[in-house]
């Protein structure tokens, strides 16, 4: 059974989403544990709590803000792991929702959903050729190897992790100048493994945090060959 970990901005969502995947998969779930999104305010006290992050000298503070808050916040989802012992992790973001049913918890830490995409983020507009992917002909959920030499995968709105794969991670992130962490997760390639078709996809919703739109990807961003 899973043990879930939402991200969400507020108890009424939380409960709202907890609701929502009881109706739908409640036979494979242990527990859904609140995690608070994190909203950083910079002042003159704290000015220097943007101070780890990686990212372009004008990036916009609204942006860093919300880069910041996203590490913070799966850090302390990842310290409820850690304190709580438990094994079979998802931590889901409040705008993940589900495009298929869950599959009995897989042996590794993967990816439940995401965006394929090429390589290098400057090529981050070109899609990625499916054959590339190692895809089997089933339609059903595959647990597939990632070929980093290829393509990557962004977004965490929907992550898989054992127990023993937490303490790693935390020592990845913990007092470190990082980029966002879906880029940073991408860039030291931690999670090997992810699932096609995706169980989650990001719900299109306005950000609380810049109100800029944040788009749904239902394909993983991937181009077929004619002969597929």
């Amino acid at each position: 059974m899973y043990h879930f970990y939402i991200i969400c901005e507020n108890e009424k969502a939380f409960k709202d989403k907890a609701n929502y995947l009881r109706t739908l998969e409640n036979e494979k779930i242990a527990d859904i544990i609140y995690i608070p999104a994190v909203y950083h305010k910079v002042t003159e006290n704290n000015s220097n709590v943007l101070d780890n992050l990686k990212v372009m000298y004008n990036t916009d503070i609204k942006k860093k803000i919300g880069k910041k808050g996203c590490i913070s916040a799966h850090l302390n989802a990842l310290i409820s792991i850690l304190n709580n012992k438990s094994q079979n992790n998802i931590i889901l973001e409040e705008d993940a929702i589900f495009t298929n049913r869950l599959p009995s918890p897989p042996e590794f830490s993967s990816y439940m959903g995401g965006w394929i995409i090429n390589k290098l983020i400057k090529d981050i507009k070109k899609t990625v050729i499916s054959t590339d992917l190692n895809l089997s002909e089933s339609d059903n959920n595959q647990l597939i190897d990632i070929d980093y030499s290829k393509y990557r995968i962004i977004q965490t709105h929907s992550l898989f992790i054992k127990y023993e794969d937490v303490k790693p991670l935390i020592e990845t992130i913990y007092d470190k100048k990082i980029k966002s962490y879906d880029i940073h997760l991408s860039e030291i390639q931690f999670f090997k493994k992810y699932y096609y078709p995706q169980i989650f996809k990001q719900e299109q919703h306005i950000s609380t945090i810049d109100n800029s739109k944040t788009h749904s990807y239902d394909n993983y961003n991937i181009k077929y060959p004619l002969h597929q």
